[in-house]
């Protein structure tokens, strides 16, 4: 592969992290953006979940300042959480223990986080951004030989990669290829509902982030309320259903907060200074491209980010996910050949644990896996110990072999449920 021109379509986090990444690699690297406010500090009209809470795991910030190196100091002003010590995190039967950890991160709104790594990225003499929405796909013989624009912009590149987000019209951009048939899609209809408070209005004590954990088909609300930058908070609650239903509005907000299980979520809100409306986001279903095994799949394009693998976001692994394809990239650009089928697999086998965590979070008949991972839990209340390998397995920082755990075993194997 000739290595003077790469394409990237789209500039979410998945697109900016990949052109950072191919600025080391190729001559010259070009970014297709439909939205005109990228940039911008405020959630963008292009990335419908963005007003949402998000979370940069663990391993997501340490991948973050391997790729931008200067980046650290950006985020000095960002709240540091350690995920035991600072974190109220309940369920059903009660609240998971408290502890020093070692596992801890800044805390900031995506707009922030997408921001400053744009930031970055643009000051690369290398990489060039153009306001452009791709309306043809051009392949022969295995290869993307040209992308055209909606605005007739017409673009050739040795590598194409896709990080248009999980709503990308792959499909009708490849209409030959057997997308579909290989695209394994889980239903979990999740609506997010979220609103910013100021700190002061919020009454924490002992915690800086809550916590009520989901388990359909027994808990089917739940609520993360967490910090962001600028001394602002971010609450989101969490509903299993089947469509967005109820009122756009704070007054509908506060009474779905008071359906929400436990003790904390309504009364940490019920004196809160809103700033703004309620932000309402609906997702029918999680989806995974198995794109090594489509036959005739171009070798020159490589898909990314949502538009890859669109996860469940009730564990927030997204943007951690991204950026591990990213480092990927990186790792196999640094290689003498480079092949999207080689890319692609690897990509599916970084996505195991999170696959089956993001699955589990969402399945409403409950399995043999999920019944166990629901009496690890349990457990974890007992053991700080457990508890702490489950922090670890959920942000990217251990396997799902670090779960294991005898006791939780028999009593699943024995069809007894904590």
């Amino acid at each position: 592969m000739k290595r003077d021109h790469a394409l990237v379509i789209g500039a979410g986090i998945a697109g900016l992290a990949a052109a950072q990444v191919l600025s080391e690699h190729f001559k010259k690297v070009t970014v297709l953006e439909k939205d005109p406010s990228i940039g911008s500090n405020n959630a963008r009209s292009g990335v419908p979940q963005g007003r949402h809470l998000h979370v940069l795991l663990k391993r997501g910030h340490k991948i973050l300042r391997q790729l931008f190196p200067k980046i650290e100091k950006d985020f000095e002003d960002c709240p540091y959480i350690d995920w035991s010590h600072d974190t109220a995190w309940e369920n059903r039967d009660g609240l998971f223990p408290h502890y020093p950890s070692l596992i801890r991160t800044e805390a900031m709104s995506r707009p922030r986080l997408e921001s400053h790594m744009h930031f970055h990225v643009s000051q690369k003499s290398r990489i060039v951004f153009h306001k452009a929405e791709v309306e043809e796909i051009f392949v022969e013989q295995n290869t993307v030989k040209r992308v055209r624009c909606k605005n007739n912009l017409l673009f050739t590149a040795d590598l194409v990669v896709i990080a248009g987000g999980a709503f990308f019209p792959l499909k009708r951009l490849l209409p030959t290829l057997s997308l579909e048939a290989f695209t394994k899609k889980t239903s979990i209809n999740i609506t997010y509902r979220s609103v910013q408070f100021t700190k002061a209005s919020l009454k924490f004590q002992d915690f800086k982030q809550y916590y009520y954990q989901l388990s359909p088909p027994t808990d089917t609300r739940g609520a993360v309320i967490a910090p962001i930058e600028n001394g602002r908070y971010v609450a989101t609650l969490i509903e299993y259903s089947s469509s967005l239903k109820g009122k756009a509005d704070f007054e509908d907000f506060m009474k779905r907060a008071l359906l929400v299980p436990g003790k904390h979520c309504f009364s940490l809100l019920k004196d809160g200074q809103a700033l703004g409306e309620p932000a309402y986001f609906h997702k029918s279903h999680m989806h995974l491209r198995r794109l090594h095994k489509v036959v005739g799949f171009p070798v020159n394009l490589v898909v990314v980010g949502d538009a890859f693998c669109s996860l469940n976001p009730v564990f927030g692994q997204g943007m951690t996910v991204a950026l591990e394809q990213a480092l990927l990239l990186k790792k196999m650009l640094s290689q003498k050949y480079f092949t999207s089928r080689k890319f692609h697999s690897d990509a599916e086998a970084l996505l195991r644990v999170p696959y089956l965590l993001s699955k589990l979070g969402s399945q409403t008949h409950p399995s043999f896996t999920k019944r166990y991972l629901e009496n690890y839990l349990h457990r974890c209340q007992e053991s700080s110990k457990l508890h702490l390998r489950f922090l670890k397995t959920l942000h990217l920082e251990g396997s799902v072999l670090d779960l294991l755990d005898f006791t939780s075993f028999i009593k699943t194997l024995l069809g007894r449920h904590s």
